[in-house]
């Protein structure tokens, strides 16, 4: 993390959907997102705030940054906070596998990132929001101490002890009862060194 710049943070909100796709509204997204926005500036990012986009609006969004010259840039941040449905993630108008995400940003498509940290975090889990809130509360504590995948580690962890659904269902005697599912996180990474946010004074 040497460059003169950190590099772009792409946050894709989504608050609420197209009616066709029966998704409740996520009103408690935007403190969530001010609180994302305030720690990754910190960080030295530029936020790019994206507000329920389209899937095209989103493709676009990721060419166009794909195309600008990162080589004064350490990385670039993609996050995406929506609903997720059969392993794939809701924009206003559609579902999306998030695993094609990453193709605008290959060696080919953006070549003043290649060899550089490419980073996406995607918060999908049908309706709690908790999971970035965690995020945020350990980027400010620990984002000059710890490594990016340790930071994540300790996101999943939170998550998956202390958080529960708060859906309620019925039991066959009609008596309705909180879930009390949890939540189970996981972390993928193709990182190949040790990503930590260094100079950042926060």
């Amino acid at each position: 993390m040497s460059h003169p710049k950190r590099g772009m943070a792409i946050i894709f909100n989504h608050s609420n959907f197209k009616k066709n796709l029966k998704a409740t509204d996520r009103p408690g997204t935007f403190k969530d997102t001010e609180g994302l926005e305030k720690i990754l500036t910190k960080l030295k990012f530029e936020v790019i705030m994206c507000l329920n986009f389209t899937l095209k609006e989103i493709k676009d969004t990721l060419r166009k940054a794909a195309l600008r010259d990162h080589t004064e840039s350490d990385c670039i941040m993609v996050i995406v906070l929506s609903h997720g449905r059969f392993g794939k993630v809701l924009a206003f108008d559609t579902l999306y596998d998030v695993n094609t995400l990453p193709k605008y940003f290959t060696g080919d498509n953006c070549p003043t990132l290649a060899g550089k940290p490419k980073m996406f975090y995607i918060s999908a889990c049908g309706g709690n929001e908790e999971d970035h809130e965690c995020l945020c509360s350990e980027l400010e504590k620990n984002a000059e101490k710890l490594d990016i995948l340790t930071i994540l580690t300790n996101v999943a962890r939170q998550i998956a002890f202390y958080y529960e659904s708060k859906k309620r269902e019925q039991t066959e005697e009609q008596i309705t009862i909180p879930q009390k599912r949890k939540q189970v996180p996981y972390i993928t990474s193709t990182l190949t060194r040790t990503l930590q946010f260094t100079g950042t004074n926060i």
